[in-house]
Protein backbone atom coordinates (compact mmCIF):
# COMPACT_ATOMS: atom_id res chain seq x y z
CA UNK A 1 0.00 0.00 0.00
CA UNK A 2 1.30 3.45 -0.91
CA UNK A 3 1.14 5.87 2.01
CA UNK A 4 0.70 9.61 1.66
CA UNK A 5 2.67 11.65 4.20
CA UNK A 6 1.50 15.05 5.44
CA UNK A 7 -1.13 17.49 4.27
CA UNK A 8 -4.71 16.49 3.66
CA UNK A 9 -3.91 13.59 1.35
CA UNK A 10 -5.70 10.31 2.00
CA UNK A 11 -4.36 6.81 1.84
CA UNK A 12 -4.02 5.42 -1.65
CA UNK A 13 -6.62 2.71 -1.31
CA UNK A 14 -7.14 -0.36 -3.47
CA UNK A 15 -9.63 -3.17 -3.86
CA UNK A 16 -9.64 -6.58 -5.53
CA UNK A 17 -12.38 -7.72 -7.90
CA UNK A 18 -13.03 -10.62 -10.27
CA UNK A 19 -14.46 -10.06 -13.74
CA UNK A 20 -15.89 -13.03 -15.61
CA UNK A 21 -17.19 -13.97 -19.07
CA UNK A 22 -19.65 -16.84 -19.50
CA UNK A 23 -21.63 -18.08 -22.49
CA UNK A 24 -24.56 -20.01 -21.03
CA UNK A 25 -25.58 -21.64 -24.36
CA UNK A 26 -29.01 -23.32 -23.94
CA UNK A 27 -28.74 -23.58 -20.16
CA UNK A 28 -29.99 -20.09 -19.30
CA UNK A 29 -32.82 -21.48 -17.17
CA UNK A 30 -30.46 -23.57 -14.97
CA UNK A 31 -30.26 -20.81 -12.38
CA UNK A 32 -28.74 -22.75 -9.51
CA UNK A 33 -26.02 -24.35 -11.65
CA UNK A 34 -25.10 -21.10 -13.38
CA UNK A 35 -24.90 -19.38 -10.00
CA UNK A 36 -22.56 -22.16 -8.89
CA UNK A 37 -20.35 -21.58 -11.94
CA UNK A 38 -20.16 -17.84 -11.19
CA UNK A 39 -19.49 -18.42 -7.50
CA UNK A 40 -16.77 -20.96 -8.33
CA UNK A 41 -15.13 -18.32 -10.49
CA UNK A 42 -15.58 -15.69 -7.79
CA UNK A 43 -17.27 -13.34 -10.25
CA UNK A 44 -18.08 -9.85 -8.98
CA UNK A 45 -18.88 -8.56 -12.48
CA UNK A 46 -20.03 -11.08 -15.10
CA UNK A 47 -20.61 -10.64 -18.82
CA UNK A 48 -23.06 -13.34 -19.92
CA UNK A 49 -23.91 -14.28 -23.50
CA UNK A 50 -26.92 -16.21 -24.85
CA UNK A 51 -29.20 -15.30 -21.94
CA UNK A 52 -32.67 -15.65 -23.41
CA UNK A 53 -35.39 -13.82 -21.58
CA UNK A 54 -35.74 -11.36 -18.72
CA UNK A 55 -37.21 -14.04 -16.45
CA UNK A 56 -34.04 -16.13 -16.50
CA UNK A 57 -31.85 -13.06 -16.15
CA UNK A 58 -33.78 -11.82 -13.15
CA UNK A 59 -33.70 -15.25 -11.52
CA UNK A 60 -29.92 -15.51 -11.87
CA UNK A 61 -29.35 -11.97 -10.60
CA UNK A 62 -31.62 -12.71 -7.66
CA UNK A 63 -29.83 -15.95 -6.81
CA UNK A 64 -26.55 -14.05 -6.62
CA UNK A 65 -27.91 -10.86 -5.08
CA UNK A 66 -26.48 -8.89 -8.03
CA UNK A 67 -27.60 -5.92 -10.07
CA UNK A 68 -28.40 -6.68 -13.71
CA UNK A 69 -28.73 -5.14 -17.15
CA UNK A 70 -30.05 -7.20 -20.08
CA UNK A 71 -29.83 -6.11 -23.70
CA UNK A 72 -30.81 -8.61 -26.36
CA UNK A 73 -29.31 -11.89 -25.21
CA UNK A 74 -26.39 -10.21 -23.47
CA UNK A 75 -26.57 -9.83 -19.70
CA UNK A 76 -24.25 -7.97 -17.36
CA UNK A 77 -24.41 -8.94 -13.69
CA UNK A 78 -22.68 -6.80 -11.07
CA UNK A 79 -22.16 -7.00 -7.35
CA UNK A 80 -21.81 -3.22 -7.54
CA UNK A 81 -24.59 -0.72 -8.35
CA UNK A 82 -25.22 0.04 -12.01
CA UNK A 83 -25.19 3.82 -12.40
CA UNK A 84 -25.13 4.33 -16.18
CA UNK A 85 -25.80 2.59 -19.49
CA UNK A 86 -24.25 2.62 -22.94
CA UNK A 87 -27.29 1.43 -24.94
CA UNK A 88 -26.97 -2.15 -26.24
CA UNK A 89 -23.29 -2.27 -25.35
CA UNK A 90 -22.46 -1.90 -21.65
CA UNK A 91 -22.95 -0.33 -18.24
CA UNK A 92 -21.16 1.86 -15.74
CA UNK A 93 -20.86 0.43 -12.24
CA UNK A 94 -19.96 2.10 -8.97
CA UNK A 95 -17.12 0.06 -7.48
CA UNK A 96 -17.13 2.29 -4.43
CA UNK A 97 -18.42 5.84 -3.93
CA UNK A 98 -16.57 8.15 -6.26
CA UNK A 99 -14.87 5.37 -8.22
CA UNK A 100 -16.63 3.78 -11.19
CA UNK A 101 -15.82 1.38 -14.00
CA UNK A 102 -17.40 0.67 -17.39
CA UNK A 103 -18.23 -2.88 -18.44
CA UNK A 104 -18.96 -3.83 -22.05
CA UNK A 105 -20.10 -7.31 -23.07
CA UNK A 106 -20.19 -8.77 -26.60
CA UNK A 107 -21.41 -11.88 -28.39
CA UNK A 108 -20.11 -11.71 -31.94
CA UNK A 109 -21.34 -13.76 -34.90
CA UNK A 110 -20.29 -17.40 -34.74
CA UNK A 111 -20.12 -18.47 -38.41
CA UNK A 112 -18.20 -18.62 -40.59
CA UNK A 113 -15.66 -19.60 -37.94
CA UNK A 114 -12.05 -19.26 -39.05
CA UNK A 115 -10.49 -22.25 -37.27
CA UNK A 116 -13.15 -24.58 -38.73
CA UNK A 117 -12.62 -23.10 -42.19
CA UNK A 118 -8.89 -23.67 -41.92
CA UNK A 119 -9.37 -27.21 -40.68
CA UNK A 120 -11.59 -27.97 -43.65
CA UNK A 121 -9.38 -26.12 -46.15
CA UNK A 122 -5.75 -25.95 -44.95
CA UNK A 123 -4.75 -24.04 -48.08
CA UNK A 124 -6.45 -20.88 -46.80
CA UNK A 125 -3.96 -18.07 -46.31
CA UNK A 126 -3.71 -15.74 -43.34
CA UNK A 127 -4.99 -12.90 -45.51
CA UNK A 128 -8.05 -14.93 -46.52
CA UNK A 129 -8.81 -15.82 -42.89
CA UNK A 130 -8.49 -12.18 -41.82
CA UNK A 131 -10.69 -11.01 -44.68
CA UNK A 132 -13.41 -13.53 -43.81
CA UNK A 133 -13.28 -12.56 -40.13
CA UNK A 134 -13.57 -8.88 -40.96
CA UNK A 135 -16.56 -9.58 -43.18
CA UNK A 136 -18.22 -11.65 -40.46
CA UNK A 137 -17.47 -9.72 -37.27
CA UNK A 138 -15.78 -6.48 -38.28
CA UNK A 139 -18.86 -4.25 -38.19
CA UNK A 140 -19.99 -5.70 -34.86
CA UNK A 141 -16.56 -5.22 -33.31
CA UNK A 142 -16.34 -1.68 -34.65
CA UNK A 143 -19.74 -0.83 -33.14
CA UNK A 144 -18.47 -1.85 -29.72
CA UNK A 145 -15.24 0.09 -30.13
CA UNK A 146 -17.22 3.17 -31.19
CA UNK A 147 -19.47 2.89 -28.13
CA UNK A 148 -16.47 2.47 -25.84
CA UNK A 149 -14.78 5.50 -27.39
CA UNK A 150 -17.89 7.67 -27.06
CA UNK A 151 -18.72 6.69 -23.47
CA UNK A 152 -15.27 6.49 -21.89
CA UNK A 153 -11.94 8.30 -21.76
CA UNK A 154 -8.37 7.15 -21.30
CA UNK A 155 -8.75 7.91 -17.59
CA UNK A 156 -11.68 5.52 -17.10
CA UNK A 157 -11.49 1.96 -15.89
CA UNK A 158 -12.98 -0.27 -18.58
CA UNK A 159 -13.61 -4.01 -18.86
CA UNK A 160 -14.67 -5.72 -22.09
CA UNK A 161 -15.97 -9.28 -21.80
CA UNK A 162 -17.46 -11.61 -24.33
CA UNK A 163 -17.67 -14.64 -26.56
CA UNK A 164 -15.90 -13.17 -29.59
CA UNK A 165 -16.18 -16.37 -31.69
CA UNK A 166 -12.69 -15.70 -32.95
CA UNK A 167 -9.27 -16.63 -31.55
CA UNK A 168 -6.62 -14.14 -30.48
CA UNK A 169 -3.58 -13.02 -32.43
CA UNK A 170 -1.74 -13.45 -29.12
CA UNK A 171 -2.40 -17.22 -29.31
CA UNK A 172 -2.00 -17.98 -33.01
CA UNK A 173 1.70 -17.27 -33.23
CA UNK A 174 4.27 -19.14 -35.30
CA UNK A 175 5.65 -20.73 -32.13
CA UNK A 176 2.23 -21.94 -31.03
CA UNK A 177 1.43 -23.30 -34.51
CA UNK A 178 4.65 -25.29 -34.56
CA UNK A 179 3.89 -26.80 -31.16
CA UNK A 180 0.40 -28.14 -31.90
CA UNK A 181 -0.45 -31.54 -33.33
CA UNK A 182 -2.86 -29.88 -35.76
CA UNK A 183 -1.18 -29.92 -39.14
CA UNK A 184 -3.13 -26.93 -40.48
CA UNK A 185 -2.22 -24.44 -37.73
CA UNK A 186 -0.38 -21.30 -38.78
CA UNK A 187 0.34 -17.81 -37.49
CA UNK A 188 -2.76 -15.62 -37.90
CA UNK A 189 -3.17 -12.01 -36.75
CA UNK A 190 -6.87 -12.39 -36.03
CA UNK A 191 -8.41 -8.93 -36.55
CA UNK A 192 -10.92 -8.65 -33.70
CA UNK A 193 -8.36 -9.09 -30.93
CA UNK A 194 -6.10 -6.70 -32.84
CA UNK A 195 -8.88 -4.09 -32.83
CA UNK A 196 -9.39 -4.40 -29.10
CA UNK A 197 -5.75 -4.31 -28.07
CA UNK A 198 -5.09 -1.43 -30.48
CA UNK A 199 -7.64 0.55 -28.47
CA UNK A 200 -5.47 0.23 -25.38
CA UNK A 201 -6.96 -2.93 -23.89
CA UNK A 202 -4.96 -5.82 -22.46
CA UNK A 203 -6.02 -9.46 -22.63
CA UNK A 204 -6.11 -10.33 -18.93
CA UNK A 205 -5.44 -14.03 -19.48
CA UNK A 206 -2.37 -13.43 -21.62
CA UNK A 207 -1.20 -10.66 -19.29
CA UNK A 208 -0.76 -13.03 -16.36
CA UNK A 209 -0.26 -16.24 -18.40
CA UNK A 210 1.84 -15.16 -21.39
CA UNK A 211 3.02 -18.61 -22.58
CA UNK A 212 0.77 -19.28 -25.58
CA UNK A 213 2.73 -22.45 -26.44
CA UNK A 214 2.37 -24.37 -23.17
CA UNK A 215 -0.58 -22.63 -21.55
CA UNK A 216 -3.44 -22.60 -24.04
CA UNK A 217 -6.40 -21.73 -21.78
CA UNK A 218 -8.94 -23.12 -24.24
CA UNK A 219 -12.55 -22.05 -23.61
CA UNK A 220 -14.01 -23.73 -26.70
CA UNK A 221 -15.11 -26.37 -25.98
CA UNK A 222 -15.49 -28.64 -22.96
CA UNK A 223 -18.09 -30.74 -24.80
CA UNK A 224 -21.87 -30.69 -25.12
CA UNK A 225 -22.06 -31.57 -22.23
CA UNK A 226 -18.57 -32.69 -21.32
CA UNK A 227 -16.99 -34.98 -22.26
CA UNK A 228 -19.07 -35.49 -25.43
CA UNK A 229 -17.75 -33.71 -28.53
CA UNK A 230 -19.98 -33.45 -31.58
CA UNK A 231 -16.90 -33.30 -33.81
CA UNK A 232 -14.88 -35.93 -31.96
CA UNK A 233 -11.17 -35.73 -32.73
CA UNK A 234 -11.99 -33.28 -35.49
CA UNK A 235 -12.95 -30.57 -32.97
CA UNK A 236 -10.80 -27.42 -33.04
CA UNK A 237 -10.26 -26.31 -29.46
CA UNK A 238 -9.42 -22.66 -28.94
CA UNK A 239 -9.60 -19.63 -26.66
CA UNK A 240 -12.45 -17.42 -27.86
CA UNK A 241 -13.86 -16.04 -24.56
CA UNK A 242 -12.08 -13.02 -23.14
CA UNK A 243 -11.87 -10.49 -20.34
CA UNK A 244 -10.08 -7.39 -21.60
CA UNK A 245 -9.17 -4.45 -19.40
CA UNK A 246 -7.70 -0.97 -19.55
CA UNK A 247 -7.44 2.16 -17.43
CA UNK A 248 -5.20 3.66 -14.76
CA UNK A 249 -4.73 1.56 -11.66
CA UNK A 250 -6.27 -1.61 -13.16
CA UNK A 251 -3.83 -4.50 -12.76
CA UNK A 252 -4.59 -8.08 -13.76
CA UNK A 253 -3.44 -10.47 -11.03
CA UNK A 254 -4.93 -13.83 -12.08
CA UNK A 255 -6.95 -15.52 -14.80
CA UNK A 256 -8.52 -18.97 -14.84
CA UNK A 257 -10.91 -21.06 -16.88
CA UNK A 258 -13.99 -22.57 -15.25
CA UNK A 259 -15.42 -25.79 -16.68
CA UNK A 260 -16.05 -29.44 -15.91
CA UNK A 261 -13.76 -31.27 -13.54
CA UNK A 262 -10.86 -32.72 -15.50
CA UNK A 263 -11.68 -36.14 -14.06
CA UNK A 264 -14.85 -36.44 -16.19
CA UNK A 265 -12.67 -37.21 -19.23
CA UNK A 266 -11.06 -40.22 -17.54
CA UNK A 267 -8.35 -41.86 -19.60
CA UNK A 268 -9.35 -39.76 -22.64
CA UNK A 269 -8.16 -36.54 -20.98
CA UNK A 270 -5.89 -34.31 -23.06
CA UNK A 271 -4.27 -30.99 -22.31
CA UNK A 272 -6.82 -29.13 -24.44
CA UNK A 273 -9.62 -30.41 -22.18
CA UNK A 274 -8.14 -28.76 -19.08
CA UNK A 275 -10.18 -26.49 -16.80
CA UNK A 276 -8.44 -24.57 -14.03
CA UNK A 277 -11.54 -24.59 -11.80
CA UNK A 278 -14.01 -27.48 -11.93
CA UNK A 279 -17.79 -27.60 -11.47
CA UNK A 280 -19.68 -30.87 -11.20
CA UNK A 281 -22.28 -31.13 -13.97
CA UNK A 282 -20.87 -28.12 -15.78
CA UNK A 283 -23.77 -27.10 -18.04
CA UNK A 284 -22.61 -25.11 -21.06
CA UNK A 285 -20.47 -25.62 -24.16
CA UNK A 286 -18.01 -22.80 -23.33
CA UNK A 287 -15.64 -22.67 -20.41
CA UNK A 288 -15.95 -19.43 -18.50
CA UNK A 289 -12.94 -17.23 -17.96
CA UNK A 290 -12.54 -15.35 -14.68
CA UNK A 291 -9.83 -12.75 -14.13
CA UNK A 292 -8.75 -11.10 -10.90
CA UNK A 293 -7.80 -7.44 -10.75
CA UNK A 294 -6.41 -5.04 -8.22
CA UNK A 295 -7.95 -1.59 -8.59
CA UNK A 296 -5.66 1.05 -7.10
CA UNK A 297 -5.69 4.83 -6.94
CA UNK A 298 -8.97 4.99 -5.00
CA UNK A 299 -8.04 8.03 -2.94
CA UNK A 300 -10.94 9.73 -1.31
CA UNK A 301 -14.61 8.88 -1.39
CA UNK A 302 -17.69 10.47 -2.86
CA UNK A 303 -20.97 9.54 -1.25
CA UNK A 304 -23.46 8.89 -4.02
CA UNK A 305 -26.91 7.39 -3.95
CA UNK A 306 -26.86 5.64 -7.32
CA UNK A 307 -28.07 2.06 -7.32
CA UNK A 308 -30.20 2.34 -4.19
CA UNK A 309 -33.73 1.00 -4.58
CA UNK A 310 -36.05 3.73 -5.81
CA UNK A 311 -38.33 4.76 -2.96
CA UNK A 312 -41.62 5.12 -4.80
CA UNK A 313 -44.04 7.08 -2.66
CA UNK A 314 -41.36 8.67 -0.43
CA UNK A 315 -42.17 6.28 2.38
CA UNK A 316 -38.85 4.96 3.66
CA UNK A 317 -36.00 7.10 4.94
CA UNK A 318 -32.37 6.46 4.02
CA UNK A 319 -30.50 5.23 7.10
CA UNK A 320 -27.02 3.90 7.68
CA UNK A 321 -28.58 0.42 7.69
CA UNK A 322 -30.20 0.55 4.26
CA UNK A 323 -27.53 2.76 2.69
CA UNK A 324 -25.28 -0.27 2.93
CA UNK A 325 -21.57 -0.87 3.22
CA UNK A 326 -20.58 1.35 0.32
CA UNK A 327 -17.43 2.95 1.74
CA UNK A 328 -14.99 0.30 0.53
CA UNK A 329 -12.23 2.88 0.16
CA UNK A 330 -12.89 4.45 3.54
CA UNK A 331 -13.10 1.51 5.93
CA UNK A 332 -12.45 3.72 8.98
CA UNK A 333 -15.43 6.04 8.50
CA UNK A 334 -19.05 5.32 9.40
CA UNK A 335 -21.94 7.25 7.87
CA UNK A 336 -25.23 8.15 9.53
CA UNK A 337 -28.26 10.21 8.51
CA UNK A 338 -30.69 12.29 10.58
CA UNK A 339 -33.40 14.88 9.95
CA UNK A 340 -35.73 17.13 11.91
CA UNK A 341 -39.38 16.31 12.61
CA UNK A 342 -41.52 15.62 9.53
CA UNK A 343 -38.43 15.35 7.30
CA UNK A 344 -36.24 12.52 6.11
CA UNK A 345 -33.52 11.48 3.65
CA UNK A 346 -35.07 9.65 0.71
CA UNK A 347 -33.63 7.52 -2.12
CA UNK A 348 -34.84 8.76 -5.51
CA UNK A 349 -33.87 7.37 -8.90
CA UNK A 350 -35.20 9.54 -11.74
CA UNK A 351 -34.35 6.83 -14.25
CA UNK A 352 -36.99 4.56 -12.75
CA UNK A 353 -39.76 7.15 -12.99
CA UNK A 354 -38.85 8.65 -16.34
CA UNK A 355 -37.55 5.75 -18.38
CA UNK A 356 -34.21 5.29 -20.10
CA UNK A 357 -33.93 8.96 -21.10
CA UNK A 358 -35.35 10.90 -18.15
CA UNK A 359 -36.11 14.59 -18.48
CA UNK A 360 -34.66 15.39 -15.08
CA UNK A 361 -31.31 15.64 -13.34
CA UNK A 362 -31.96 13.02 -10.69
CA UNK A 363 -31.11 10.18 -13.08
CA UNK A 364 -29.52 7.09 -11.49
CA UNK A 365 -30.12 8.29 -7.95
CA UNK A 366 -29.83 11.15 -5.48
CA UNK A 367 -30.74 11.68 -1.83
CA UNK A 368 -33.98 13.63 -1.83
CA UNK A 369 -34.21 15.97 1.17
CA UNK A 370 -37.88 15.33 1.85
CA UNK A 371 -39.98 17.71 4.00
CA UNK A 372 -43.55 18.96 4.19
CA UNK A 373 -44.77 21.96 2.21
CA UNK A 374 -42.55 24.87 1.21
CA UNK A 375 -40.02 26.98 3.11
CA UNK A 376 -40.04 24.27 5.78
CA UNK A 377 -36.83 25.19 7.62
CA UNK A 378 -36.26 21.42 7.93
CA UNK A 379 -32.72 20.31 8.79
CA UNK A 380 -30.83 17.31 7.41
CA UNK A 381 -27.65 16.00 9.04
CA UNK A 382 -24.99 13.76 7.51
CA UNK A 383 -22.47 12.58 10.11
CA UNK A 384 -19.10 11.00 9.31
CA UNK A 385 -17.69 9.22 12.35
CA UNK A 386 -13.99 8.35 12.03
CA UNK A 387 -12.30 5.59 13.97
CA UNK A 388 -9.57 6.67 16.42
CA UNK A 389 -6.45 7.60 14.46
CA UNK A 390 -8.35 8.77 11.38
CA UNK A 391 -10.03 11.97 10.25
CA UNK A 392 -11.75 13.43 7.23
CA UNK A 393 -11.62 16.52 5.05
CA UNK A 394 -15.11 17.17 3.65
CA UNK A 395 -14.50 19.21 0.54
CA UNK A 396 -17.69 19.56 -1.53
CA UNK A 397 -21.25 18.49 -2.27
CA UNK A 398 -23.94 19.06 -4.91
CA UNK A 399 -27.40 20.50 -4.28
CA UNK A 400 -29.82 19.50 -7.04
CA UNK A 401 -33.17 20.97 -8.05
CA UNK A 402 -35.52 18.52 -9.76
CA UNK A 403 -35.82 19.64 -13.37
CA UNK A 404 -39.11 21.04 -14.66
CA UNK A 405 -40.97 20.87 -11.38
CA UNK A 406 -40.73 23.78 -8.90
CA UNK A 407 -38.75 27.02 -8.90
CA UNK A 408 -35.50 26.65 -6.97
CA UNK A 409 -34.29 26.78 -3.37
CA UNK A 410 -32.36 28.57 -0.68
CA UNK A 411 -30.24 26.27 1.46
CA UNK A 412 -28.08 27.13 4.46
CA UNK A 413 -25.30 24.72 5.36
CA UNK A 414 -22.98 24.27 8.32
CA UNK A 415 -19.94 22.10 8.93
CA UNK A 416 -19.50 20.96 12.52
CA UNK A 417 -16.77 19.11 14.36
CA UNK A 418 -19.06 16.96 16.47
CA UNK A 419 -22.84 17.08 16.50
CA UNK A 420 -24.62 20.41 16.03
CA UNK A 421 -26.09 20.10 19.53
CA UNK A 422 -22.70 19.96 21.23
CA UNK A 423 -19.87 20.44 18.74
CA UNK A 424 -17.90 23.32 17.26
CA UNK A 425 -19.13 25.19 14.19
CA UNK A 426 -16.29 25.31 11.67
CA UNK A 427 -17.72 27.01 8.59
CA UNK A 428 -21.14 27.91 7.16
CA UNK A 429 -22.71 29.24 4.00
CA UNK A 430 -25.92 29.99 2.14
CA UNK A 431 -26.64 28.80 -1.40
CA UNK A 432 -29.20 29.65 -4.05
CA UNK A 433 -30.13 26.58 -6.10
CA UNK A 434 -31.69 27.85 -9.31
CA UNK A 435 -34.60 26.05 -10.94
CA UNK A 436 -33.54 22.98 -12.94
CA UNK A 437 -29.89 23.43 -11.88
CA UNK A 438 -27.15 21.71 -9.89
CA UNK A 439 -25.27 23.87 -7.40
CA UNK A 440 -21.78 22.54 -6.61
CA UNK A 441 -20.69 23.77 -3.19
CA UNK A 442 -17.09 23.95 -1.98
CA UNK A 443 -16.69 24.03 1.78
CA UNK A 444 -13.28 25.72 1.47
CA UNK A 445 -12.32 24.04 4.73
CA UNK A 446 -9.22 21.92 4.27
CA UNK A 447 -8.35 21.12 7.87
CA UNK A 448 -8.54 17.48 8.92
CA UNK A 449 -11.34 16.84 11.40
CA UNK A 450 -11.18 13.90 13.80
CA UNK A 451 -14.05 12.15 15.51
CA UNK A 452 -17.56 13.06 14.33
CA UNK A 453 -17.94 15.54 11.46
CA UNK A 454 -21.46 16.72 10.62
CA UNK A 455 -22.75 18.46 7.52
CA UNK A 456 -26.06 20.16 8.37
CA UNK A 457 -28.40 21.47 5.66
CA UNK A 458 -31.36 23.75 6.35
CA UNK A 459 -34.03 24.07 3.64
CA UNK A 460 -34.89 27.75 4.01
CA UNK A 461 -36.96 28.30 0.87
CA UNK A 462 -38.38 26.09 -1.86
CA UNK A 463 -40.67 23.11 -2.37
CA UNK A 464 -40.08 20.35 0.16
CA UNK A 465 -40.13 17.56 -2.45
CA UNK A 466 -37.91 19.27 -5.03
CA UNK A 467 -34.43 19.37 -3.43
CA UNK A 468 -31.73 16.68 -3.38
CA UNK A 469 -28.06 16.25 -2.46
CA UNK A 470 -25.45 14.13 -4.23
CA UNK A 471 -21.70 13.64 -4.67
CA UNK A 472 -20.59 14.42 -1.11
CA UNK A 473 -16.80 14.34 -1.48
CA UNK A 474 -14.34 13.76 1.33
CA UNK A 475 -10.89 12.35 1.94
CA UNK A 476 -9.90 9.95 4.69
CA UNK A 477 -6.77 11.13 6.49
CA UNK A 478 -4.68 9.16 9.00
CA UNK A 479 -3.12 10.92 11.95
CA UNK A 480 0.67 11.28 11.55
CA UNK A 481 1.26 8.56 14.13
CA UNK A 482 -0.96 6.16 12.17
CA UNK A 483 1.01 6.84 9.00
CA UNK A 484 4.33 6.35 10.76
CA UNK A 485 3.26 3.02 12.27
CA UNK A 486 1.94 1.78 8.91
CA UNK A 487 5.13 2.88 7.17
CA UNK A 488 7.28 1.09 9.74
CA UNK A 489 5.16 -2.02 9.27
CA UNK A 490 5.64 -1.85 5.49
CA UNK A 491 9.39 -1.43 5.88
CA UNK A 492 9.51 -4.36 8.27
CA UNK A 493 7.59 -6.51 5.79
CA UNK A 494 10.01 -5.53 3.03
CA UNK A 495 12.87 -6.52 5.32
CA UNK A 496 11.34 -9.94 5.90
CA UNK A 497 10.87 -10.43 2.18
CA UNK A 498 14.45 -9.47 1.41
CA UNK A 499 15.75 -11.97 3.95
CA UNK A 500 13.70 -14.74 2.36
CA UNK A 501 14.77 -14.01 -1.20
Amino acid sequence: MLLALGGASAYSQSMDINVMSLNVWTTDSQTAKLAEVIQTGGGDIVGIQEMNGATNATALAGALGFHQHLYGTNLILSRYPIVGVAPNRGVEVELTPGHNAWVFNAHLTAYPYGPYDLRDNPSLTEAQLISASNSTRGAEANAFMTSIASNTTANDRVFFTGDFNEPSHLDWTAAAAAATTRTYDKAVSWPTSQRVTSAGFSDSFRTVRPDEVNDRGYTWTPGQPAPNFSSGNNEVHDRIDFVYHRGPGVTATSSNTVGPHNSVYGGAFRAEYHSDLGVTGYPTDHRAVTSGFTISGLQGSTLTFAGLPHNRGNATAITEANYGNRLVTSPNVEVSFAASANAHWDAYNGNVDSGSSPNNNWEWGVAQLQSNGSNSQATFDLALNSDPGFGVVLSSFDLVDYANFAAGHTVEWELWNGLPSSGNLLVAGSEIVAANQVKSVLTNYDETMFGVVTLRLRHVAGNGTDLAIDNIAFQQVPEPGTVALALLGSLALLGLRSKRS
